[in-house]
């Protein structure tokens, strides 16, 4: 066997599924404002909720994985942000308070169907407002 028959193996299993697979780009804006708003307290969240995408084959997957990953910091936010060292410098309650509005704008996107998620036009300085 040579390397390019390994190499022709991973191409042709792996390289597909990394195609098939959601990055950030391929969000919806109501998804892509999930994103922002995390990063409005907190990069680390904000961070690892855009980079799970790839985990997930639709946006509806993500935005669940999204709401499980939530409720996980929810269950225990001190264990989160001192994973992160950042339980010294951040005040809990207004954390916990972000979380759980993040958690439901999670929610209220995922209750939108997906052909009515675009395109809404927001820009950053906007205030996700869906109710």
């Amino acid at each position: 066997m040579t390397i390019g028959f390994f190499w022709n193996q991973w191409t042709d299993s792996f390289i597909p599924t990394l195609l098939s697979k959601v990055d950030t780009n391929s969000l919806t804006e109501y998804a892509r404002k999930i994103l922002w708003l995390a990063n409005e307290f907190s990069e680390e969240l904000c961070t690892e909720l855009g980079a799970s995408a790839k985990l997930y084959d639709k946006e509806e997957q993500f935005l669940q994985g999204a709401l499980g990953f939530i409720d996980e910091i929810l269950d225990d936010p001190e264990d989160y942000l001192d994973f992160w060292n950042i339980l010294e410098t951040t005040v809990l309650k207004e954390f916990q308070t972000k979380v759980q509005s993040l958690r439901e704008q999670i929610v209220t996107v995922s209750d939108i169907p997906i052909e009515s998620r675009e395109p809404l036009g927001w820009s950053e300085e906007e205030t996700m407002e869906l109710k």
